[in-house]
């Protein structure tokens, strides 16, 4: 912020500090840890009330920013003031403004802490606040570690699959952006060896975070990266889907599958199934996400189906075993529920025809039905803004 008034000092050594609100909302930055948890949580009355308070100079909570150095696009130092408590109300005070609801001019009061690294300030300042664990869990790990997973949890990936503002608020994207890293991720021991982070995969975000607690900090660059190229690659192959449906609406029955398949991949269980059989799997990415169209055919070996029984090798003895497709409710998020799932989607994607791998991306009938919308027009456009 360049014009600010000094107030006073606090007894611990922040500053506090009067600016304008457009300062505030033009010339502060979010820290990755703030990024990752989303800045539209507030929704409109919610925002604008915040803005009349403000013009009425009412006492509002203030802001709490870090100074920061941070390095731009081209790798050089840049001091920064990082917003490491009151995201939301510099989102409110940028939505106000732009609404022409606030004079940018307007007066708010800030605390500037100096000297401290910003995601440590964000933690003290969390410590007791309802902030999902795994989004204040990336803090046990060294910063290089901590900043790759925030990175992964931002992905565009994430908005494509339509995660609501509450769900990313709770750190959904977080948890997911960990669990694929501790399964995909390996790490050099001792003797120089790369091996896995996770040797026994489930849907538990805490198990996850235990083998990245342990190992996070010897994953080279490069194995980070490949978890970002997984997640553009699932990004890629989803477009059909979110083109059929912003092309034939998505209130329509035509497009249900499509549909059912971004909420599908919603699901820890289903993310983690899909991106262990592309990455450690080594199954086309097209292959997998067409397999998980086809529900009815995963759900028969389920809870309340047959379960696939299959002959394996076991200490040398050739041994009968069972494995169910389970999801949602009915997971147990264990290992083992998570290698039935693994099995049972490998049948299902080696019984596959040309006609499955379309599955969800055909419509009976022609497809210039006049009751179908040819457009990108709703609540599908957002979506395809993000890829």
């Amino acid at each position: 912020m360049k014009k600010f008034e000094h107030i006073a000092y606090m007894t611990n050594g922040a500053e506090i500090v009067r600016t304008t609100c457009g300062e505030f909302a033009n010339e502060t930055a979010l820290p990755e840890i703030q990024v990752v948890r989303g800045s539209d949580m507030w929704d409109a009355e919610k925002s604008l009330a915040f803005g009349a308070d403000l013009t009425a100079g009412k006492y509002t909570p203030a802001p709490t920013i870090c100074k920061a150095v941070v390095q731009d696009a081209d790798g050089n130092d840049v001091d920064t003031l990082l917003v490491v408590d009151g995201q939301q109300r510099r989102e409110a005070i940028r939505r106000c403004i732009a609404a022409g609801k606030l004079a940018p001019e307007t007066p708010i009061d800030v605390i500037i802490v100096s000297g401290d690294d910003a995601d440590d300030t964000f933690r003290r300042l969390n410590i007791g606040v309802t902030v999902a664990k795994s989004i204040v869990g990336t803090m046990d790990y060294g910063q290089d570690s901590r900043d790759a997973v925030n990175r992964l949890a931002t992905h565009p990936l994430f908005s494509v699959l339509g995660f609501s503002s509450y769900s990313r608020q709770n750190g959904i994207t977080s948890a997911m952006a960990q669990g694929v890293a501790a399964m995909v991720c390996r790490y050099k021991d001792k003797d120089g060896k790369m091996v896995p982070v996770w040797d026994a995969p489930s849907s538990t975000y805490g198990d996850a975070h235990a083998a990245l607690v342990k190992h996070a900090d010897n994953i080279p660059a490069e194995e980070w990266e490949r978890v970002n190229g997984l997640f553009s690659d699932i990004q890629t192959a989803l477009r059909p889907y979110v083109e059929f449906i912003a092309k034939y609406g998505k209130g329509k029955k035509e497009t249900a599958t499509a549909r059912k398949l971004l909420s599908s991949l919603r699901k820890k269980n289903l993310f983690f199934t899909a991106c262990d059989a592309i990455e450690n799997g080594g199954t086309p990415t097209a292959d997998v996400l067409a397999a998980l169209t086809l529900t009815e055919r995963l759900e028969q070996y389920g809870r309340n189906g047959k379960p696939y029984r299959y002959t394996a090798t076991v200490n040398g003895k050739s041994v009968k075993l069972s494995a169910c497709w389970t999801v949602g409710g009915g997971s147990s998020g264990s290992n083992a529920d998570f290698e039935q799932r693994r099995i049972i989607l490998n049948v299902v994607i080696a019984g596959m025809t040309d006609g499955d791998r379309k599955n969800g991306l055909t419509v009976a009938g022609s497809a210039t039905n006049p009751d179908m919308k040819d457009s990108t027009e709703g609540a599908v456009e957002a979506v395809m803004e993000a890829m």
